[in-house]
């Protein structure tokens, strides 16, 4: 079984991934051709292995952080505005993953990444932080962040992947660099946008006083 919700994971990794190659917002009411071509994509050879088995050999198992980001992508991808990662979605993945790796690789006495399994002393004060945090973000409007932890301990109740730790079923590289891109571009184009708002603001005063 989790072999199998494993697959759907990468399923969408690779549907995502052709959707935006091909731009399929583009064709209008053919757009499901582009679905159809990303569909037989998986099924691809590579070697001895489908193009599926290669992305989950390469990437492992990916998170419920993951997830939620590219169904969400695909979900909205025909829609006229570009659905992106709330910045508050974004702050505390990058949050979680600067405690978690550090710690990870020896740069902490303290390993935070084993608090994840269940046997760990830590573990129960570990899911109530987790819980905490999702009934805030949920009274508070954060939908996009108590899903995701929702899913995430529900998932590793139900150990729907290989792995026991939580760690694995919040967080994985590929939402983390994903999230650090979102961010950056977000604070750019906030930048940009302050730039052109102070060049027409100093543009009409010169008007004014000309």
């Amino acid at each position: 079984m989790s072999v199998l919700f494993s697959f759907m994971a990468h399923s969408l990794v690779i549907m995502c991934l052709c959707l935006a190659i091909l731009q399929v917002k583009r064709w209008g009411k053919f757009w499901p051709l582009g679905y159809a071509m990303a569909a037989v994509v998986m099924v691809l050879p590579v070697g001895h292995w489908l193009v599926i088995e290669f992305s989950r050999g390469l990437l492992g198992d990916l998170s419920l952080a993951s997830i939620l980001m590219l169904a969400t992508y695909l979900l909205c991808i025909m829609k006229k505005e570009r659905i992106n990662n709330a910045s508050s979605f974004n702050g505390l993945v990058i949050l979680m993953a600067v405690i978690l790796y550090p710690s990870s690789l020896g740069y902490s006495q303290f390993d935070m990444y084993s608090i994840g399994f269940a046997s760990d002393v830590f573990y129960n004060y570990f899911i109530m932080t987790i819980a905490a945090i999702g009934i805030i973000a949920w009274y508070m409007g954060y939908a996009q962040i108590a899903i995701w932890l929702t899913l995430s301990v529900l998932a590793h109740g139900l150990n729907i992947f290989e792995s026991n730790n939580l760690w694995n079923y919040l967080l994985d590289p590929l939402v983390v660099i994903a999230c650090f891109i979102s961010a950056f571009l977000k604070a750019c184009k906030h930048v940009l946008n302050k730039f052109k708002s102070d060049a027409r603001n100093g543009g009409s005063h010169v008007q004014s006083n000309a």
